[in-house]
């Protein structure tokens, strides 16, 4: 069933047994996994069935230092970030769980082990082939120190598509859209959250009960609803020792190195190109593996391969790129300048390139004899970064996110040392030399970007004094209230998140249908 939250009133109160806070790919998961219960499941959405301007700009916030894009990095709708994400599937890696000593706040409350059950369910919602084909013994790039991932591509993208006509003939669950929670009120004892005020985007309020409530909102938006729940406890609720919003942790992609391949070049096509997977496709990655990270204590990142041509040095191809990447994202400020650079420096080079670029794009086995590697480079959980409550309001009024983020000193130095290591490695192996130096590559620094991962701001961990959430995702303090998605992450690793935040979601699932 789906109601519009538009056409709730004051005096309406919803109940159920569970509702979840948020129809991304953790609210529908869990919502499918309870499907066909004798659970009664309200499942609310602030924005619609798609996207709108309107609801989407509920997604802005605020920042203490550089621009950050909120409303870009998330979207308020049926299948949340799942209607717009490259559909990227990866586990994290077994050392991401481990705590470490030279690494402040690392470790999970339990292995990788624990997970693997849920990653392995996560592939069916995902749309992945069960039987996953073995990695190449004698590839140059799966030879300790380095490992070798496989990436795979969901299908179906967006689990709302997937999800929708399921929800609308479920028995036991309503989805409620155009409704935002704009508070959780805890009753006396301040043990249990009794009711949800939710307001229309239209700013019709109305309330929920249920007896188990679990927030999906988002690494940034399960921080803000708890502390905006401040009319009992001024600092918020589950923040009784000031965690909440803590810990914000990022992705950075990033290009970290160009490399000649000489006469590699079969060696690379499968990281350079999707390949058949079942009835979707897959792509290989690499890092080094865990024994060498902990080794040289090095935090995590996974390296993308991409053809490069010398011809992307070319000044009016540089110019030209860099013009059509703002172009793309709706930023028309650098036109006046930027033409006129393009236009002095001639447009030579560009047709060349260009012709190159699909040419290979389109062909896997083109001929090509230099990369470039991209890094997703993890960010050490840091008390210092944080989401916070903004002084700016959204159209309901509510206050909008402010974030505190700093990429630090250990973050870029672990890069630099990592690519030491991989140009020491690879010119051992018979590649090239590896150009890493920023000069070298500063003019591929159009690539670089945030991950539009939000990880870490109600974090988990077994003692209330060092997180948020217990190990089964129950706030420390309520006994009825849970976090679902990449919020409750302690640390980060170097694997896109939704992967998990799905296998952490069937985890919950199953333990809350155990106790109900």
């Amino acid at each position: 069933m789906i109601i519009n939250g538009k056409n709730l009133k004051l005096e309406d109160t919803l109940t159920a047994d569970i509702c979840i806070i948020g129809a991304g790919a953790a609210g529908l998961t869990l919502a499918h996994k309870f499907h066909q219960t004798s659970l009664s499941v309200l499942l609310l959405e602030s924005g619609g069935l798609k996207n709108d301007p309107v609801t989407q700009s509920f997604a802005d916030g605020t920042t203490d230092g550089e621009i950050y894009p909120f409303i870009q990095s998330r979207f308020r709708c049926l299948g949340g970030s799942t209607s717009r994400w490259s559909g990227m599937c990866i586990p994290l890696d077994e050392g991401d769980f481990e705590p470490k000593s030279w690494l402040p706040h690392s470790g999970w409350p339990f292995s990788l082990s624990e997970l693997l059950p849920y990653y392995q369910q996560a592939q069916q919602i995902f749309g992945l082939p069960e039987t996953i084909p073995s990695l190449n013994e004698k590839s140059l790039f799966h030879q300790s120190p380095f490992e070798t991932k496989i990436l795979k591509y969901s299908n179906p993208l967006d689990l709302g598509k997937k999800y929708k006509q399921e929800i609308i003939e479920s028995q036991n669950i309503s989805l409620i859209i155009h409704s935002n929670v704009i508070e959780l009120i805890p009753n006396q004892e301040g043990r249990l959250i009794e009711s949800l005020k939710v307001q229309g985007s239209d700013g019709n309020r109305f309330i929920v009960k249920a007896r188990t409530v679990i927030l999906a909102t988002g690494g940034m938006e399960n921080a803000r609803l708890l502390l905006a729940s401040n009319s009992y406890f001024p600092q918020g609720l589950g923040n009784h020792h000031d965690l909440v919003g803590r810990f914000f942790m990022e992705h950075y992609f990033k290009v970290t190195g160009i490399l000649p391949i000489k006469q590699q070049q079969k060696l690379t096509t499968s990281f350079t190109h999707r390949y058949p997977l079942g009835n979707t496709y897959a792509q290989d990655v690499f890092g080094f593996n865990d024994d060498f990270r902990e080794r040289e204590q090095l935090l995590n990142m996974h390296l993308r391969i991409c053809r490069y041509n010398l011809l992307e040095e070319n000044p009016a191809v540089v110019t030209g790129k860099k013009l059509a990447q703002q172009l793309s994202q709706g930023d028309f400020s650098q036109i006046s300048q930027d033409l006129p650079t393009l236009w002095q420096n001639g447009l030579t080079g560009i047709p060349r390139y260009l012709w190159w670029h699909f040419y290979n794009k389109f062909n896997p086995s083109a001929h090509f004899d230099q990369i470039r590697f991209v890094g997703l480079v993890e960010q050490e959980p840091d008390f210092h970064n944080r989401i916070t409550l903004s002084s700016k309001c959204d159209r309901l009024g509510q206050p909008l996110v402010n974030l505190s983020l700093n990429f630090s000193e250990q973050m870029w130095e672990s890069v630099e040392r990592s690519m030491f290591h991989l140009g020491k490695i690879l010119s051992e192996r018979g590649f090239g030399q590896l150009e890493y130096n920023g000069d070298r590559i500063q003019h591929l620094t159009s690539y670089d970007k945030v991950g539009y991962h939000h990880m870490g701001t109600t974090r988990m961990h077994p003692n209330p004094r060092q997180g948020v959430v217990d190990a089964n995702c129950r706030v420390h303090d309520l006994d009825n209230l849970y976090m679902a998605g990449s919020s409750i992450f302690p640390t980060g690793g170097a694997a896109n998140p939704t992967f998990t935040i799905v296998a952490l979601a069937l985890r919950l699932a199953e333990h809350l249908l155990k106790i109900n």
